[in-house]
C-alpha cells in the first residue's frame, strides 16, 4: 500500500501544488459555510476548478485556484500562468500563499477574475502579486490562527459580482 509519505514530492510540480492549494481552499469554504456552499469539480479542466452551489439562494459561484510557493523580490508568481480571457459571469480567482509546500498556506487572496484579468493586462497576461499594491490589499486574506473559516465564506460572499 502506497502512503502520501511514500509518494516523492518535489517543489517544482505545479500538479501537487495546485492540487493542495485546491483541497485546502474547498475544504475551508466546506467548514466555514457550514453545508451552505457545495463544491462540484469539473471532469474536464477549462478554467474553473472548483464550481460552488449556494443552497440558500440560487446562485452558483465558479473558481480558479491558483497556488504558488515561492517567492521572489516581494512578489509572488502563481506559476507564470498566464490568465486568459474569460466570458463565464461572476467567475472568481483565489490565489493561494505558502513559503513552502510542506507548510500551511500564510495568505489567501480572493478576487473578482475580471478585476484579475484587467491588472495582468498589459504585462503578458501573467499575474504576479505586488504585496504593497492597494489593488491586493483589499482582497487579501491572512490566514493564521485567528482566521476561521467562515471569516473567509464571509469574504467569498460579498465579493461584487460583475455580470
Amino acid at each position: 500500500m502506497v502512503g502520501l509519505r511514500s509518494i516523492p514530492m518535489s517543489n517544482n510540480n505545479s500538479t501537487w501544488k495546485g492540487q493542495i492549494g485546491l483541497y485546502y481552499f474547498i475544504s475551508m469554504i466546506l467548514q466555514g459555510s457550514q453545508g451552505q456552499l457545495l463544491p462540484f469539480l469539473p471532469f474536464a479542466d477549462e478554467g474553473i476548478d472548483v464550481l460552488f452551489l449556494n443552497k440558500r439562494k440560487d446562485e452558483s459561484y465558479p473558481v480558479q485556484v491558483k497556488a504558488a510557493y515561492v517567492c521572489n523580490n516581494g512578489k509572488i508568481q502563481y506559476g507564470g500562468i498566464k490568465l486568459k480571457e474569460d466570458a463565464t459571469p461572476n467567475k472568481i480567482l483565489v490565489l493561494i500563499y505558502s513559503p513552502n509546500i510542506d507548510q500551511m498556506p500564510e495568505k489567501l487572496w480572493i478576487i473578482p477574475y475580471e478585476m484579475a484579468l484587467e491588472k495582468a493586462r498589459g504585462k503578458n497576461g501573467t499575474i504576479w502579486l505586488d504585496q504593497s499594491n492597494e489593488f491586493y490589499k483589499q482582497y487579501e486574506i491572512p490566514l493564521g490562527k485567528d482566521v476561521k473559516p467562515s471569516f473567509v465564506v464571509k469574504m467569498f460572499l460579498q465579493l461584487p459580482r460583475l455580470r
